[in-house]
């Protein structure tokens, strides 16, 4: 007996509810127009599926393009965004410094540390006073962008924007064809000039990597409008290539550019017309054996599980694009992940293993950085939702820190709500501004410490040689009361004068002899600083078990310097507190005052907080401000020991 005469004897019921013995004696007595009809049936699912499979092809070819292109725009804006620190640099060395005899070594460094920038430029007004290097672009010297009419749009633009602004490519005066970023610069809200980086065509090609030589499978193109002509410019062999809908193209905001993207060969899907002409055979097999089919129930379980297959296998081509890219990727449940890409695993050091079975957020995610970020979407996901942006810091499994800027959203998995999250790991970023944070904060003490040297060393000398000679006139004038009152008077302002010096002198270049506490040093800087005014002050500071290091020391003196400063110039307080203490693994310090306060969205912050905020992030800490008006000021600062 076959199994067909099983399957038939054990579930006889199966087929009474559902197939009436009518209807299939009237359906034998037509097998010619029943075959007809399915084998029509099957070809129109035959050819929806092949549109289908050709349509998703299409599909996945675009997303494939779309990353290449956002790939190579990623990688260029990076060398853009290198270019924006390095002009910012030289921006603030030339307007706070001498810059004459220090360019080429400053322009140096910032070359040696931007690989991908060819030259440097500082202008005043329009004119090109220096260069870097020297030789390969003598001939600039004394150049006037704004007044070259065929040239000065771009440059009238990043004035117009007060940003930096790449111009070009086009052929430079040097000989060579490339790009010029310019940075706008104001000293007393007055244009001065620029400073510029240039980075040649054949550079910014080789760091964007969209050379068809890097990648095989795509081809680029690079354009942009003329700014003069209106007309769109193509920098790449072949521009007619990518006028046809093959192609994409993503635009670069910053100098205004375009990046093309196509296959460098046709793509067809594999067997795809094998892939027809079974189904069409599938189709007439179908009709012959409709009578067969219209007994068989498992028939339509084999086309489910057909389709199943067929959306498993979409899903993986999506998993693979994932699993390729750049970019961190991984999908929560719970607070606990159900998948990672590798890109993700790679940076924080786990096995596939250890992060979907034994790790937790708290494992991997700074335990300030927990309560941040929403991890919860319990409300349903819709087409309008907007993901969120986080810039928090991950804990890896040798446990450093490495900053990442977090992209997540709601979204819907197996038919239940989960988080998608998306990171970029910026930690070489963040090391590079917590750099130039401590290179501005030196520059800014060593300046401070030649004031206050140079106010010691020879102001408060020569007026104290002043009262000298001025007690000596007196010892000799004989009675000339008036004389010798006016001379009296005299000391006691000398006397003022030498104790405002070296008041000024104290605050400008602080001890940090190590033999002083800390809180010896808080409270002489806040007893200078206060004199005779009204407010009052309380000071505590603990007494710490761990040695803090000079360099924090000088930090908190600053910040406590900064905040008071700012409490006598703009709260109208007349009481101030001021707290050090230890808390955790770092310093806690509190700073409040019962002043007017301020609305913190209303208002932006001023440059004393703005510094306090750079010392704290020089020193991997973080600040927060409480404050209200009419309801005072709270600063708190949290600075780690290591």
């Amino acid at each position: 007996m076959t199994n067909q005469d099983n399957h038939q004897q054990k579930q006889p019921a199966a087929f009474k509810p559902y197939i009436e013995p009518n209807r299939i004696v009237q359906f034998l007595k037509k097998p010619f127009i029943a075959g007809i009809l399915v084998f029509l049936i099957l070809m129109l699912l035959v050819l929806a599926f092949s549109l289908q499979l050709f349509n998703n092809f299409r599909s996945n070819q675009h997303i494939q393009l779309k990353q290449a292109a956002y790939t190579a725009k990623e990688k260029l804006e990076k060398v853009l965004n290198n270019s924006l620190s390095a002009t910012k640099t030289l921006s603030f060395i030339a307007t706070s410094y001498k810059i004459d005899k220090d360019f080429d070594v400053l322009a140096q460094k910032i070359i040696d540390n931007n690989r991908f920038i060819d030259a440097v430029e500082l202008f005043e007004g329009g004119v090109i006073t220096h260069v870097y290097p020297y030789k390969e672009n003598a001939s600039v010297i004394g150049y006037d962008i704004l007044k070259d009419t065929l040239r000065n749009k771009e440059a009238l633009l990043a004035i117009s924007k007060n940003e930096l602004f790449f111009a070009g490519p086009f052929t430079l005066r040097q000989g060579y064809t490339g790009i010029v970023g310019r940075l706008p610069i104001y000293v007393d809200n007055k244009f001065w000039g620029f400073s510029a980086v240039i980075i040649k065509l054949s550079t910014l090609i080789r760091a964007a990597e969209i050379d068809s030589s890097f990648k095989s499978t795509y081809i680029f193109q690079l354009s942009k409008f003329d700014p003069n002509t209106g007309k769109e410019v193509f920098f790449l062999p072949h521009p007619e290539q990518f006028q046809n809908p093959n192609s994409v193209v993503v635009d670069i905001p910053s100098g205004g550019w375009k990046i093309y993207a196509r296959f460098a060969k046709n793509q067809r899907p594999n067997n795809f017309f094998s892939l027809i002409l079974l189904g069409i055979l599938f189709a007439f097999t179908g009709g012959l054996f409709v009578w067969f089919i219209a007994r068989q129930p498992f028939v339509l379980n084999n086309l489910v599980n057909e389709k199943t297959a067929q959306l498993k296998q979409s899903e993986e081509k999506f998993r693979s694009l994932v699993e390729q890219t750049l970019v961190g990727v991984f999908i929560m449940q719970n607070r606990k992940i159900i998948y990672s890409n590798p890109r993700f695993m790679s940076m924080i050091g786990y096995k596939q293993d250890e992060l979907l079975s034994t790790t937790e957020l708290k494992d991997f995610v700074h335990h300030s950085d927990l309560e941040k970020v929403n991890w919860n979407y319990e409300q349903p996901v819709t087409a309008t939702g907007m993901p969120d942006l986080y810039t928090i810091r991950l804990i890896n499994k040798k446990k450093h820190v490495v900053y990442v800027e977090l992209i997540t959203s709601g979204i819907m998995y197996e038919d239940k709500q989960a988080v998608i999250a998306t990171c970029i790991d910026i930690t070489r970023r963040m090391e590079e501004e917590k750099t130039i944070s401590k290179a501005v904060s030196e520059a800014q003490e060593n300046e401070r410490m030649q004031i206050g040297m140079e106010l010691h060393d020879n102001v408060k000398q020569i007026l104290a040689a002043s009262l000298l000679n001025l007690g000596t006139v007196q010892a000799y004038i004989d009675d000339k009361e008036i004389v010798s009152d006016r001379i009296s008077q005299l000391k006691l302002y000398m006397d003022e004068a030498i104790y405002e010096l070296r008041r000024l002198s104290h605050q400008l270049a602080p001890s940090l002899d190590p033999s002083d506490s800390l809180s010896e040093k808080v409270q002489t800087l806040v007893k200078s600083m206060l004199g005779s005014n009204k407010l009052k002050a309380t000071v505590y500071v603990d007494q710490f078990p761990k040695e803090i290091n000079s360099e924090i020391q000088l930090a908190i003196y600053r910040i406590v310097q900064e905040q008071v400063a700012n409490t006598l110039k703009h709260s109208n307080a007349d009481e101030i507190t001021i707290s050090i203490k230890q808390k955790n693994s770092g310093i806690f310090i509190v700073i409040a005052d019962n002043g007017k306060g301020f609305d913190l969205s209303q208002k932006k912050e001023g440059i004393g907080l703005e510094n306090i905020r750079r010392r704290a992030l020089a020193h991997d800490g973080k600040i927060k401000i409480i404050t209200s008006p009419g309801k005072g000021f709270e600063l708190q600062v949290e600075i780690p020991f290591d």
